[in-house]
């Protein structure tokens, strides 16, 4: 992911689709703190999520929920 800009209001659903090899793993796992951004800002609500603990982040409401393979 080079580039982007995304912002959505409180209760929303947001959907995010692509073709294999898009990034879209990727995002979710960097807004997740499974992964490290290299750069930029992630932001949910006031904070940012970049080098905060996954546990950190889903204690603030943002909860990553993968698919069934491997858990």
């Amino acid at each position: 992911m080079r580039h982007g800009r995304w912002w959505w209001r409180a209760l929303e659903l947001v959907v995010l689709l692509g073709s294999n090899g898009a990034g879209k793993s990727s995002i979710f796992l960097t807004m997740s703190g499974l992964n490290k951004a290299s750069s930029g800002t992630i932001r949910f609500g006031s904070q940012s999520l970049v080098g905060r603990k996954p546990s950190q982040i889903v204690a603030d409401g943002l909860i990553h929920c993968p698919e069934g393979r491997k858990l």
